[in-house]
């Protein structure tokens, strides 16, 4: 489905965090956010 898009998705990544990181190019900053205040808890 990606690829006949123009998205290819890369072999090891999960397909829903690669759609995410299509549409949304501050995907994975957010995900560092998160991961800095899980490790603060």
């Amino acid at each position: 489905f990606f690829a006949q898009a123009g998205f290819p998705c890369p072999p090891l990544r999960n397909p829903s965090d690669h759609f995410l990181r299509c549409i949304n190019a501050d995907f994975d900053k957010v995900k560092a956010t998160l991961k800095g205040s899980m490790k603060l808890r």
